[in-house]
């Protein structure tokens, strides 16, 4: 969270609020591998971020006003799960491979901008 705020005869005000999240997962059996299981056998990759926030804000006020608000948010959640083509399941009752991912994320920006000249800019 970040914010910015200005006031007199001239008011300038400016945020930014920048986040990138890079999250990967995975789950392998690698090339030549005898995998064997007395009961179920799961190779599995959850790739879980459940929160991420970024929000901005700016004001301005004055005779000329020039207020600014800028919020980002970039994510790169990822899983993967398999098996090698050279890896053999020598026995299990149940063989599952499976792969998720979840992500919660949110960005979130405000401002304004008063006066006789007023000029304002919000992006997220």
């Amino acid at each position: 969270m970040v914010g910015g705020g200005a006031a007199g005869l001239v008011g300038f005000g400016g945020s930014a609020g920048i986040a990138t999240i890079e999250n990967r997962t995975d789950a392998y059996a690698g090339s030549g591998v005898l995998l064997s299981a007395g009961d179920a056998l799961e190779v599995l990759a959850t790739g879980r971020l459940n929160s991420g926030e970024v929000h901005s804000y700016a004001g301005a006020a004055g005779v000329v006003g020039l207020g600014a608000a800028f919020s980002l948010l970039d994510s790169d959640n990822s899983a993967s799960a398999s098996l090698s083509p050279n890896s053999t399941v020598v026995s299990a009752t149940d063989l599952r491979v499976n792969a998720t991912t979840r992500s919660n994320l949110e960005a979130k920006a405000y401002g304004v901008a008063v006066g006789a000249g007023a000029v304002g800019f919000v992006y997220q």
